[in-house]
């Protein structure tokens, strides 16, 4: 179960490992393992949404300052999300770039 249990919790799948905490509560009462467990899966959860969150305003500054012409703002902004998330090619609503369909 432990190593089942950690395979879950690094894999950042937080429902499921959140799953085998509620199953295994209802047939062992919490220790400090299991409330070690349920700390990891919240953390997780928080973390991940605090990035999700950094990477749509990321991609929201991206926006603006193309729109501004701030292109070392965009770059440095572009840099950023790329590290958050390699090989992004998602483009933002409203891109500013003149299509290339003539």
């Amino acid at each position: 179960m432990r190593a089942e249990m950690e395979r879950t919790l690094e894999a950042g799948q937080w429902d499921a490992a959140d799953e085998k905490v509620l199953d295994l509560l209802r047939v062992v009462s919490a220790d400090d393992e299991i409330r070690g467990w349920q700390r990891r899966v919240a953390d997780g959860r928080e973390a991940g949404w605090r990035r999700e969150r950094r990477i749509s305003e990321l991609r929201t500054a991206i926006l603006s300052a193309l729109q501004a012409g701030q292109w070392a703002s965009a770059e440095q902004n572009i840099t950023d999300l790329l590290s958050l998330v390699p090989g992004d090619s998602r483009r933002c609503s409203g891109d500013p770039r003149p299509s290339r369909s003539a």
